[in-house]
């Protein structure tokens, strides 16, 4: 489990909708998660390829990474348009970088 990922390791984390099994984390369960991940200085990758699936609501289901943001965390949020827009075929998205400085953000960027 995540108590025992080695320090720096990137964790996949579905914030809504999980891929394959649908099963959602609550709020708690999500603060949990960050505890550990904090605390074992893990880094985490959200993948939002089903945004607005789980709930009907595009900011409901980013709870998650907002909460983590909030926590302090540096992140990676890849997002997904072709499910949740319906742009199937288009490979339309993003991928947003969370970051506590400037000069780690210019070092991340010159690897983008």
């Amino acid at each position: 489990g995540l108590k025992a990922a080695i320090p720096g390791s990137y964790v996949l984390l579905h914030p809504s909708a999980h891929n394959p099994t649908g099963f959602d984390l609550g709020e708690e369960q999500w603060r949990r998660v960050a505890e550990v991940m904090k605390k074992n200085s893990l880094i985490p990758f959200f993948d939002t390829a089903y945004q607005g699936f789980a709930t009907g609501d595009f900011a409901k289901d980013a709870w998650a990474v907002r909460y983590f943001t909030q926590q302090g965390f540096q992140l990676f949020a890849a997002q997904s348009f072709a499910k949740n827009m319906g742009l199937y075929g288009e490979r339309v998205g993003g991928l947003h970088v969370v970051l506590s400085s400037k000069e780690t953000a210019e070092r991340v960027l010159s690897q983008l």
